[in-house]
């Protein structure tokens, strides 16, 4: 059986990625996932490649029963882009650096790792290289919840079940950010989507919910409504 293969990227591959690349292999061996998954970490930049991970990140990622001593930073390199089903930036910038460098054919596997999460309304993992051990800590909180919607999304194609969320940017689902309706429907038949939940950013315009709800319907895919947009004032 092949293997799915995830990526996970940062700038430099010594804090947030090898975090992640950490906490998820974790948290799929607890959801029996690990055996069907390849998983690594790499940087857009070559500043510390072959170094372990920061020791902060190590040390702070250890606290939680997580460990990173055996990981070495490497750089992206352009195998990655064929070679993996599915890329995750931890910020925008790296984001637009590794959709600069990818061939078009693959730019449907790359997403921002937050889009995942169910608990955090943040977008991006930020950088925790310059500050103290707060941020540390902070980004096993972000990671800890994008790696449990990773591992929904994951396992959801078999019960044909999906999370997306609506924001005034747009449809997010997959890993996917700000997917316009067409886009979302042909992922939601690609992967024989039957059930989605749905949850809704404080700034979800009513149009966009009333157009999810409408198109779902006609597809006959089930809209679960998990969180409801607060009313207008």
């Amino acid at each position: 059986m092949k293997k799915t293969s995830i990526l996970f990227v940062c700038m430099g591959n010594i804090c947030r990625s090898p975090t992640a690349e950490g906490v998820f292999r974790v948290r799929a061996e607890r959801a029996g996932l690990a055996q069907g998954l390849h998983i690594d970490s790499a940087g857009t930049h070559a500043y510390h490649v072959g170094h372990q991970p920061d020791p902060r990140s190590t040390e702070f990622a250890a606290r939680r029963g997580y460990d990173l001593s055996t990981q070495r930073a490497r750089q992206v390199d352009a195998s990655d882009f064929a070679g993996f089903d599915r890329i995750y930036a931890m910020d925008r910038d790296n984001l637009a650096r590794l959709t600069a460098a990818c061939p078009p054919e693959h730019r449907h596997k790359l997403g921002l790792f937050m889009q995942l999460a169910t608990h955090s309304d943040a977008d991006v993992v930020p950088d925790p290289y310059y500050g103290d051990g707060n941020g540390f800590d902070l980004v096993l909180d972000y990671i800890e919840d994008a790696s449990d919607g990773l591992i929904e999304a994951l396992a959801a194609p078999a019960a044909g079940r999906a999370t997306v969320r609506v924001s005034k940017a747009g449809f997010h689902a997959f890993g996917r950010d700000m997917l316009l309706f067409d886009e979302l429907a042909a992922l939601l038949a690609e992967r024989d989507i039957v059930t989605i939940d749905v949850r809704y950013d404080a700034d979800a315009g009513y149009e966009g919910i009333g157009k999810l709800i409408y198109g779902c319907t006609r597809m006959g895919v089930k809209v679960n409504e998990v969180a409801a947009p607060a009313p207008a004032p």
